[in-house]
């Protein structure tokens, strides 16, 4: 009836049609007994196939609940979301774990579905990286117009051709004769004339050509360089765990439905901008953000496809256990799924007896700059005047991420030292006090070269020197600790430790290509009497 007549029945209709049928093969062979989700996944394909279409499912209550684990989407294990194409006439809701047992939809269904992404990664495989040659234009260089002589050659001819106009304009006019063969003369002089004429214009609209030609004109220049061109797979790989409560057959199910997708890119990587062949060169080629795109983008996945292994894997089904155990199970599940991926994750942490990193900050100027300072008190922060200078209030961060900001209450330019009254509290450092520093003991320099943040590097005590500020003309020699603890822009106001104490305030190294780990940092003693002279104080008890 439905292939016969349904193209003239209105959609209601054809809905109703299809519960009836559905209800009609759902009851037929089917005891109480019989009676769960294989059966209704039965009566669906059965009524799909008859021609019918179903939106819901009459006298049976199937909710679909998705409970992928937030802290794997929090953490970045969950690379691409993965949809489930609602293919069949359940309700979908998505839930956390403890809603799905105690929401509505979980009390009311009599089949639930639950569905937990664990996995959902993205791999790269690169096949091949071929390096390209190419040019790019660097510049320009003046050469010569070769229109410019072109010009100049049509110029010269149309001089010699009005040249000749010319002699034959005096020969017509100088011609004897006599009776009517004057007539013939005057009708040579007015050809004769004509030709002069016509030969003057084309002189004058060949010199025209010539001023705007110029002599020189802009020639390119190249320079050779390579690009590669790279033939990459991308593989999407998702592992989804599935749990069937079939409440109205009084069994249950649980098993792993696993997603893969692929796709190849060719993709060309630094490719000059103005690389003189650009756009053949990216002919047929794919873009890193093309690739970022596919890998980010969702896959879905027909919940049908899920469903199948339900009926294929009948060995697989169990008799109902109570809530709390499947709960318990899932819960388990999610627990292996994050031990999974913590084994897969690496980290760095300072040890546990190291706290300096609680101690030291980044310290941003409002201009751009970039330093290092540390806590010398719960409230005050001691950097370089280099790397504050110009600005009154300063950003910071701490180790914990936390921001914060301060304002400049004390510097001196020719030790390079300043300080920041700041509004987080923080833990200060212990100096160094006695009289002697023990040569060649190893040494720690915490702080943030090239903007990498919180970067420790490590060497020895090279010497004690006197030299003079780099900051201002005159004044006292500043006494340094000379170190091959390595020292880069962004390590500026940061700590030089020995052991837990701070022994000097990184300020400058000598940058050449012959000299190589001669690093500075202001000595403690210097500092301690920066601050005594600032009113400062602070606790240098060991």
């Amino acid at each position: 009836m439905q292939t016969t007549y349904g193209k003239f029945l209105p959609e209601a209709a054809k809905e109703d049609l299809g519960r009836l049928y559905y209800a009609r093969v759902y009851r037929v062979g089917a005891s109480s007994s019989t009676r769960g989700f294989r059966k209704i996944l039965d009566a669906v394909t059965k009524t799909r196939t008859a021609g019918f279409s179903l939106k819901s499912l009459p006298g049976a209550n199937v909710a679909l609940v998705e409970v992928t684990s937030k802290t794997l989407l929090k953490e970045g294990q969950i690379e691409f979301p993965t949809a489930i194409d609602m293919d069949l006439p359940f309700t979908a809701n998505k839930s956390n774990i403890d809603k799905a047992f105690t929401g509505a939809t979980a009390k009311n269904a009599d089949i639930l579905v639950l569905i937990d992404v664990a996995v959902a990664r993205t791999l790269r495989d690169v096949h091949t990286n071929e390096r390209v040659p190419s040019e790019f234009q660097i510049g320009t260089r003046k050469v010569p117009n070769p229109d410019y002589n072109m010009a100049q050659n049509e110029l010269n001819q149309t001089m010699f051709a009005l040249q000749q106009a010319n002699m034959q304009k005096i020969s017509a006019d100088s011609e004897y004769c006599y009776g009517l063969g004057c007539l013939a003369k005057a009708i040579g002089q007015i050809a004769a004339a004509s030709a002069v004429g016509k030969a003057r214009r084309t002189q004058e609209e060949a010199m025209a050509t010539l001023a705007a030609t110029p002599m020189q004109i802009d020639e390119p220049v190249y320079r050779q360089y390579e690009f590669n061109k790279t033939t990459m797979v991308s593989t999407k790989v998702a592992t989804v765990n599935y749990y069937v409560v079939d409440r109205l057959g009084k069994v249950y199910f649980k098993d792993v439905f696993d997603v893969r997708d692929e796709k190849e890119f060719l993709v060309a990587y630094k490719l000059h901008a103005r690389d003189k062949d650009r756009e053949t060169n990216l002919s047929g080629t794919q873009t890193e953000e093309d690739v970022a795109a596919f890998e980010s983008e969702e896959v879905e996945v027909k919940l049908s496809s899920i469903l199948e292994q339900f009926t294929a894997k009948s060995a697989k089904l169990r008799p109902l256990p109570s809530l709390t155990s499947i709960r318990t199970e899932i819960l388990k599940d999610k627990n292996t799924a994050l031990t999974a991926y913590r084994s897969r994750k690496f980290d760095v942490k300072p040890r546990k007896d190291d706290d300096r990193f609680n101690r030291v900050v980044v310290v941003h100027n409002p201009q751009g700059g970039l330093g290092t300072g540390f806590y010398i008190r719960d409230d005050l922060v001691l950097t370089n005047f280099h790397v504050i200078e110009g600005a009154k209030f300063i950003d910071l961060k701490l180790f914990n991420g936390t921001e914060t900001f301060g304002k400049v209450i004390a510097k001196d330019v020719r030790l390079d030292l300043a300080v920041i009254r700041v509004q987080a509290r923080g833990k200060p450092v212990r100096f160094f006090t006695e009289q002697t520093l023990p040569l060649g003991s190893p040494v720690d320099v915490i702080g943030h070269p090239n903007r990498l943040q919180f970067t420790i590097t490590r060497g020895v005590i090279g010497a004690l020197r006197n030299i003079r500020s780099l900051y201002m003309e005159g004044g006292k020699p500043v006494r340094l600790i000379q170190t091959d603890a390595a020292i880069n822009g962004g390590n500026s106001g940061g700590p030089l430790f020995m052991g837990d104490k701070v022994i000097g305030v990184n300020t400058w190294k000598i940058v050449a290509t012959q000299f190589e780990g001669l690093n500075f940092a202001v000595h403690y003693s210097e500092v301690l009497e920066f601050l005594k002279r600032k009113g400062i104080n602070i606790h240098t008890e060991s």
